[in-house]
């Protein structure tokens, strides 16, 4: 587009695959309990019989305040009187069209058992909203350049972690040498696991890996464990400076 420009980082590219995907991805039901409004949660707002999509997200900044920003495909907006209380929520968003005119919408609603429910009232009359939250992404989800020593050969792999439709992990172990199974793949609290059956023309053995997430440096140590013996492990999340919510404002001869 003529004098299009990048200007700073205000939309999330993440949240296209969101709208996409969340369809077809479910949240596990214990993710409803004790975690409040903090997350992302699709939200469907009714309009005269059409209904249309958003996400909802809820964070916190540096001082530990709340905050909330609803976005979709026609940008994003930072909400304003954001208050969750007692299962209560309710937050002020504010609109403003091409004309330069504020349009001002106000929340207020339940969020119980994983589910939020509510109204947007305006001069214009209440609209029904309704959302459910989204499954957030397993920190250990993605390809791992996985690099260690067998005897003085150094071997390079990829580890790959990614989630079913159920949101449970599973992974895959890629090799130029032998075929492998990796299963029971487990993440808590930054530490990682799993179990991995490997054949090498007519040789099986079976091992295990335990190891942990560096948050500051994005990378996974750990220890290989067979009948071979313990070997030190160590991975690089592949494309890991991209991976994450990038908010871009993109502006036209139509405006920002």
């Amino acid at each position: 587009m003529k004098h299009q420009r990048f200007h700073k980082v205000v939309l999330c590219c993440s949240l296209l695959a969101l709208l996409m995907l969340s369809t077809q991805v479910q949240a596990q039901p214990s993710q409803g309990r004790g975690r409040g409004a903090y997350g992302d949660w699709k939200v469907k707002v009714d309009y005269d019989g059409r209904q249309f999509e958003s996400i909802l997200a809820f964070s916190r900044d540096q001082e530990g305040n709340r905050t909330a920003q609803w976005i979709n495909f026609g940008g994003l907006i930072e909400l304003k009187d954001v208050s969750f209380e007692d299962g209560k929520l309710s937050f002020t968003m504010e609109r403003r069209n091409r004309e330069g005119q504020t349009f001002v919408q106000k929340f207020t609603g339940t969020i119980e058992e994983g589910k939020l429910t509510g109204t947007l009232s305006s001069d214009r009359g209440d609209r029904k909203a309704e959302g459910e939250r989204l499954p957030r992404m397993s920190r250990a989800a993605g390809n791992w350049e996985m690099k260690f020593k067998v005897g003085d050969q150094d071997v390079t792999t990829t580890l790959i972690v990614k989630t079913d439709k159920e949101n449970n992990l599973m992974g895959e172990w890629k090799s130029q040498w032998g075929e492998h199974t990796v299963t029971d793949v487990q993440y808590e609290r930054g530490n990682v696991s799993f179990k991995r059956k490997s054949k090498f023309q007519d040789r099986e053995f079976e091992s295990t890996f335990e190891g942990a997430i560096d948050r500051e440096t994005d990378t996974l140590s750990g220890v290989i464990k067979s009948e071979m013996g313990d070997i030190q492990a160590e991975g690089k999340r592949i494309g890991g400076p991209l991976i994450g919510d990038w908010n871009l404002e993109i502006e036209s001869e139509r405006g920002a």
